[in-house]
């Protein structure tokens, strides 16, 4: 390095880890916003988590690293349980959705070879039970910090919808964050919004607003072609991460698809915010939606068009015509700081082990 810079690769003070994540950092989707409340929290208590990415090669931009996090048990963990190998370093590797419902010889592999494994929830924990790696697990689930959430919400200026057009008042905004891949089946959402078109009563109830990183390039351009031809739904681009809680914030309900889930942090967030969530029946959204009073779940487009129309139908007012602020709400779950301390206490066990 010239003139005395730094070589950022080394940090100055404290233990080194190498963050291995399925999307680039500045992604919208829940990964990288993991990824990035790990490096933040992780900084602020004096150890160094050096990021890579899909398109980075561990090789270029980490050296040595104490120890390699994997935050899917995919690709990502192929390239943290090489870099483990290299350096000697203990492997953690942190498991989502998809990797264990999709459960390949690579993901079982690097779960073999991992010397923690994280699981989020007690579903992800049976699943790791029942495939052999219930010996290393630790579960910690995911923290939101309630201050940034206030911060967020004081903040919403009430445009969140302006892409949508004009709207009468009593019109009803569902929004569904999603990268846009198969496994989010969006495309079960356009089947229930259209459904609610050719309703003479529910036509004018509800406008669905899809936000997310194009993911898959094929899906995507398929969502558009039927979104081109849709008057109630809106497909606009990923929106940053704070812009897309201040936007849930002012929804009438949030709508998750996905075939699969590990655990939403939208609908955690969505929960936190008081914003009724309808989401897809499966493992991982039981599991969060149980007992919660906001919380509906459905199987077909007809059941979820049946659930908005049912909500339309209760007459409480809208967030943009009326109704309250949601605030942020009391929720019974780790905070982000409980989380991080989670993770130091892991990563020390296996450091000094």
């Amino acid at each position: 390095m010239e003139g005395g810079e730094q070589d950022p690769r080394r940090a100055p003070r404290g233990r080194r880890v190498a963050l291995f994540a399925r999307y680039e950092l500045g992604a919208a989707a829940g990964n990288a916003v993991a990824a990035r409340a790990l490096i933040e929290g992780l900084g602020e208590r004096g150890l160094s988590a050096l990021f890579v990415g899909p398109s980075g090669d561990w090789r270029d931009e980490v050296d040595a690293p104490d120890l390699c996090h994997a935050l899917h048990a995919g690709p990502s963990a192929t390239a943290a349980r090489a870099c483990a190998e290299a350096s000697g370093a203990p492997l953690v590797i942190t498991v989502t959705g998809t990797d264990l419902e999709d459960w390949t010889d690579e993901v079982d592999a690097n779960l073999g070879r991992a010397d923690a494994i994280i699981a989020l929830s007690a579903h992800q924990e049976a699943a790791l039970v029942r495939g052999g790696h219930g010996d290393r697990v630790a579960r910690i689930a995911q923290g939101l910090d309630p201050d940034r959430l206030e911060r967020l919400v004081a903040g919403a200026s009430g445009g969140e919808f302006d892409v949508l057009g004009a709207l009468p008042a009593r019109t009803r905004v569902a929004v569904l964050l999603a990268g846009l891949r198969p496994v989010k089946d969006v495309h079960m959402a356009l089947d229930a919004f259209a459904r609610l078109a050719s309703s003479s009563d529910a036509a004018a109830a509800w406008r669905l607003l899809i936000a997310g990183d194009v993911v898959d390039a094929e899906y995507a351009e398929g969502v558009a072609r039927r979104v081109d031809g849709m008057r109630n739904v809106v497909l606009q681009d990923a929106l940053s991460h704070d812009a897309a809680l201040r936007t849930l914030s002012q929804a009438d309900a949030a709508l998750n698809t996905s075939v699969t889930e590990g655990e939403s942090r939208t609908i955690l967030e969505a929960l936190a915010l008081g914003v009724p969530v309808v989401a897809r029946d499966n493992a991982g959204n039981q599991q969060l939606l149980a007992g919660a009073e906001e919380g509906r779940l459905f199987r077909s487009a007809e059941e979820l068009a049946a659930i908005l129309q049912e909500m339309d139908r209760a007459g409480e007012p809208t967030r943009r015509g009326g109704c309250p602020g949601p605030g942020v709400t009391a929720l019974p779950r780790p905070t982000l700081a409980d989380e991080i301390a989670a993770h130091l206490e892991l990563y020390e066990r296996l450091l000094t082990r």
